[in-house]
């Protein structure tokens, strides 16, 4: 197709790269949101900063989420990852800016 972006092959190493990306990143704030719950010196009461971490934490992973589904083609999985999309990045900048 002469009107797209990038070809098939372009397309494949960005959506291959975006998942090993987005797998990295989901496992560094699964890290984070285990050691928060298993750790509980750091739910403490003064310990809104960490608490802060956490929830970002948690946006991070559902980011991450939608940008497991890859690639879809416009359809119902298409409309699902951008709502996800918009959701916990949004989320993101919000529990960074608290």
């Amino acid at each position: 197709d002469e009107s797209a972006a990038f070809n098939d092959g372009q397309t494949n190493i960005l959506v291959t790269v975006t998942l090993v990306e987005s797998t990295l990143s989901f496992l560094g704030s699964l890290s984070i949101v285990t050691s928060y719950i298993l750790f509980y010196r750091l739910r403490g009461r003064r310990k809104f900063s960490l608490e802060l971490v956490f929830w970002l934490s948690i946006s991070d992973m559902g980011s991450c989420v939608s940008y497991f589904i890859g690639d879809p083609d416009p359809g119902a999985a298409c409309t699902v990852q951008a709502m996800l999309m918009n959701f916990f990045e949004l989320a993101s900048i919000l529990w960074t800016t608290v």
